[in-house]
């Protein structure tokens, strides 16, 4: 693949984020996050690094998975749940390890899906329990 445009998935584009590998860093670089992908954090997504984004432990883990996915070539989906008092709110990352020949290297498409308007829940409840983080794993086929 040597050309990649996200423009391609207009539908999609508020819940797709593309990270890009730093090897310099050993750290995953967010070159493009969708609005809806931004609303979910605390943080703008975009030009931020996944350590920057995530507390330590949960940067490395997501670090760890995604450099997997490229090592095994494996689509990953991750399951969150959103820590809410009354309701059972989840969301679902579908992770596509990419690489581009180039400067570009590996990159992550990630997709998210919400079963909530992830703007307004994150507004006003920014905590995700990822004890409930959930990971599976399909084959690449070429």
């Amino acid at each position: 693949m040597e050309e990649f445009e996200v423009f391609e998935f207009p539908k999609s584009l508020s819940h797709l984020a593309v990270f890009a590998y730093d090897e310099r860093r050993n750290d995953y670089l967010c070159r493009l996050a969708g609005e809806m992908v931004n609303a979910s954090h605390l943080t703008t997504l975009k030009n931020s690094l996944l350590s920057e984004v995530y507390e330590p432990e949960l940067a490395i883990k997501i670090r760890t998975d995604w450099n997997r996915a490229f090592d095994t070539k494996k689509v990953l989906c991750v399951t969150a749940k959103l820590d809410h008092p009354s309701e059972t709110l989840y969301s679902w990352r579908h992770i596509l390890p990419v690489h581009l020949e180039g400067r570009a290297g590996k990159v992550i498409l990630s997709l998210s899906v919400y079963n909530y308007d992830s703007a307004y829940y994150h507004d006003k409840y920014p905590k995700k329990a990822y004890q409930d983080y959930q990971l599976s794993a399909d084959d690449i086929l070429y």
